[in-house]
């Protein structure tokens, strides 16, 4: 019993040709330190290098930024889907 070599899987290149998955590879790549998924490790060893409640105080920033834009969008249509969640 022979055992042949299986093709390796296809990478999943989001439906993308090969000349516009090299300029994707190009423009992802080269920000920080990324694994192996292209995750910037750098960033979250940026993150976890902070207490527990400067994360809280910055993702508080963040939220508050994004509210302030929702409520300068104005009331939301009832008839259109909404893109944003409402909380």
């Amino acid at each position: 019993m022979s055992k042949e070599a299986q093709p390796a899987p296809p990478a999943d290149r989001l439906g993308m040709t090969e000349e516009q998955w090299a300029q994707w590879q190009t423009y992802t790549r080269g920000f920080g330190e990324q694994d192996e998924n292209g995750v910037d490790v750098s960033l979250l060893r940026r993150n976890l290098r902070l207490s527990p409640w400067e994360r809280l105080e910055k993702m508080e920033r963040g939220r508050a930024f994004f509210r302030e834009d929702v409520i300068k969008a104005g009331p939301v249509d009832a008839t259109v889907p909404a893109t944003v969640p409402a909380w």
